[in-house]
């Protein structure tokens, strides 16, 4: 009987990668082709405790035996890459004793674990982590998981809180931070999380769920931060008017090379918005060269988007960004329209020629609409 080649049942099973009932198939077909096929069957894996109807004890009893029995499986541990955890309490230590055996680990997610962090801390494993992300989490949570790790690629944090407990000494090493519906007064102690000189890159997202952080506290972070950034990017959210205003510590950035600011989204569009966004083009320091002004609509129709992104002060965008950015090399000015999902709309030609009229003849043939 003829046999297939390895790299060809590879890329068969590598087309299967999406379908978890078929790589079950495949794995049972024969001993060579099980471990291509656990490459993709263990790549993601999910830890959620929830306690309902008293199972408090029976899980507590369970877990311990469960996360050892993992530990111990290499066939599980040597594929996984990515474990998304949701606990209770009495849950996280016994979790995270699994990370050190996870050696090909790259991303980890805690969704809503609103919990501080266990007494005990465990000893880092000195390895690099690609993403780092965390919802409805508290800062000294956070601060727990970063210490099992040398250096993260990515942190990314959605309504976060502190004030919860003692933050460690050390500062952690995180190239690229996004942060979101942001809680007044919690930015000043995710200051104290970051080593500055290993941050890349800041996005912040301003809409927030509940008391908004003000423009002070913006201010003051990037402040504290963007010393050495090179890339900063401001997302306004779904408000109309957002809590923050301006942002003069933009200037401090020294070495900042791109910016991206995105407009509201808005149930309707309004030009209040827009102009907000527009307004942190004056703070931006001289060596930035790239700039991306995002433009988002919810109209019902391509045509009334397009209008109103004609007819909007392209003027005052090309004076600013001509007086702030003498050495501009990149300007991109996308429109997007966010139902289900954002999707960038196309600019006709007509539109186009029209805006770059507006510009100074310095910024016309490096701007572009994607």
């Amino acid at each position: 009987m003829p046999v297939l080649p390895g790299e060809i049942t590879d890329m068969i099973i590598d087309g299967l990668q999406d379908s978890p009932v078929s790589l079950k198939h495949c794995s049972l077909v024969c001993k060579s082709w099980f471990p291509r096929a656990s490459l993709h069957l263990f790549r993601s894996f999910r830890v959620s405790i929830h306690i309902r109807h008293g199972a408090q004890v029976h899980r507590r009893s369970t877990l311990p035996t469960f996360c050892k029995l993992l530990a111990s499986s290499v066939r599980v541990i040597a594929n996984v890459r990515q474990l998304n955890l949701n606990l209770s309490d009495w849950a996280v230590e016994d979790v995270a004793s699994i990370i050190p055996h996870l050696t090909r680990l790259r991303r980890l997610n805690v969704m809503d674990t609103d919990i501080g962090a266990p007494e005990t801390t465990l000893p880092c494993t000195g390895r690099h982590l690609e993403h780092l992300q965390f919802d409805d989490t508290q800062l000294t949570l956070v601060s727990y998981f970063l210490g099992l790790f040398e250096s993260v690629g990515t942190l990314e944090l959605s309504n976060f809180t502190g004030g919860e407990g003692p933050l460690p000494s050390r500062a952690f090493h995180v190239e690229h931070l996004d942060i979101s519906h942001l809680l007044a007064g919690t930015l000043s102690e995710l200051t104290q999380l970051l080593e500055v000189l290993t941050l890349k890159s800041v996005k912040i997202g301003l809409e927030s769920t509940g008391t908004p952080v003000l423009s002070e506290d913006v201010d003051k972070f990037v402040r504290a931060v963007g010393a050495h950034i090179i890339h900063l990017e401001i997302d306004m959210g779904y408000s109309i008017q957002s809590a923050v205003a301006d942002l003069p510590a933009m200037q401090a950035c020294k070495r900042l090379e791109s910016f991206t600011i995105a407009t509201p989204t808005a149930i309707r569009f309004k030009l209040a918005g827009w102009h907000g966004a527009v307004f942190f083009l004056r703070h931006l320091p001289p060596q930035t060269c790239a700039v991306r002004l995002i433009t988002n609509f919810s109209f019902e129709t391509e045509q009334a988007a397009s209008d109103t992104f004609r007819a909007l002060d392209w003027r005052a965008v090309g004076d600013t960004l001509a007086e702030r950015c003498p050495d501009l090399e990149s300007l991109q000015l996308p429109v997007i329209k966010d139902d289900f999902g954002p999707v960038t709309l196309r600019v006709d030609s007509e539109v186009q020629q029209a805006i770059r009229a507006e510009l100074p003849v310095r910024l016309r043939n490096i701007t572009v609409f994607e």
